[in-house]
């Protein structure tokens, strides 16, 4: 009875462990991810490529022994590919997961980088800057679209300080010339030299703006020197403002006038040539009460002196009294001794 309890026992113990095994076995492929789990396996043919490919193979390598293709059936799909003989088929399983997409970044063109290289020269070309000076919008060869030829060059000279302000009462820097006169379609050189220690510009305003970005030609200098632009102007007779645009200085005399041809109009304020568009007044403005003010005044002024002119003769007639009563007694002490 022993032992066939032992036997039991023992059968009883090796089902348990196979079961436990078997568990464990099912458990590993559940822990399996699902893109694992159904990702079926992928078998890649590779033919051996075309008839010229395999000549030039074999003018490259004559020693090498060519193999002969052999038909073999594929165990998973049931088609028959194509090997060869004492070569072992290559099947690649790849095992696919979430799909990506791939972002391929390019490079431009050659010819879209010289594009938008050049467009950055064309946006930055008009402007010739130094810690010295500035040129901007300078124009030497370009027409505007009215002038069918050039005119002509004219050359000027321009200096700026304040020096050239002492001619003109109420102004503090100044241009020794205060106006140009051009014919249209001329191209024009100015050097413009500046005297002072301080900032100053040439620059002209309402030029066009297809030509001269913002409509105008620029010179500028940080302190003394010289610095020369050339610009053309269209064949519009017009008058083209020109002034120093550091603040104040406008307002402090640095205004001047470009006439192309004779010009549409003179702009006021410019020194030496037109009467301020606002200019100064001193008159004092005359009212009821500072007519009074001044009457009172006067009449005031006019007490206090004829009471100041009163006690000056009371005094003086004072003084006279008090000298004849000092000759009377010294004529009387004189008289005294000779007796």
């Amino acid at each position: 009875m022993t032992g066939y309890q032992l036997f039991i026992v023992s059968a009883a113990l090796m089902l348990s462990l196979s079961a436990a095994a078997v568990e464990s076995a099912d458990g590993s492929k559940q822990n399996k991810s699902p893109s694992e789990a159904a990702a079926p396996e992928h078998h890649h043919e590779h033919p051996n490529g075309s008839e010229s490919q395999k000549k030039s193979q074999l003018e490259a390598a004559p020693e090498e022994k060519t193999s002969t293709q052999v038909p073999a059936t594929d165990a998973s799909t049931g088609r028959e590919t194509v090997g060869t003989e004492g070569e072992p088929e290559h099947h690649h399983h790849h095992e696919h997961g979430a799909k990506t997409t791939d972002v391929k970044v390019t490079s431009p063109p050659q010819k879209e980088e010289g594009h938008i290289h050049h467009e950055f020269k064309h946006e930055h070309h008009m402007m010739d800057m130094d810690a010295e000076g500035m040129v901007m919008n300078e124009n030497t060869d370009n027409l505007p679209r009215d002038c069918p030829k050039l005119a002509g060059d004219v050359a000027i000279t321009v200096r700026a300080g304040t020096k050239y302000a002492k001619d003109f009462p109420g102004t503090v820097f100044g241009y020794d010339q205060h106006e140009w006169k051009v014919k249209p379609c001329t191209r024009i050189t100015v050097t413009f030299i500046n005297e002072d220690d301080i900032r100053h510009q040439w620059m002209v305003h309402m030029l066009p703006a297809y030509l001269y970005p913002q409509g105008m030609f620029h010179l500028e200098l940080a302190g003394p020197g010289r610095r020369t632009g050339t610009f053309i102007v269209p064949s519009v007779e017009k008058t083209y403002f020109v002034h120093c645009d550091i603040a104040q200085h406008t307002e402090k005399g640095m205004k001047a006038q470009l006439k192309v041809g004779g010009g549409d109009q003179d702009f006021p304020s410019i020194p030496g040539l037109t009467a301020p568009n606002y200019p100064d007044s001193y008159q004092q403005g005359i009212s009821w009460s500072a007519i009074g003010s001044f009457l009172g005044a006067g009449i005031a002024g006019l007490v206090l002196a004829m009471v100041g002119l009163g006690r000056l003769s009371k005094k003086g007639k004072e003084s006279r009294e008090q000298v004849q009563q000092d000759l009377e007694s010294e004529t009387k002490q004189r008289k005294r001794w000779f007796l």
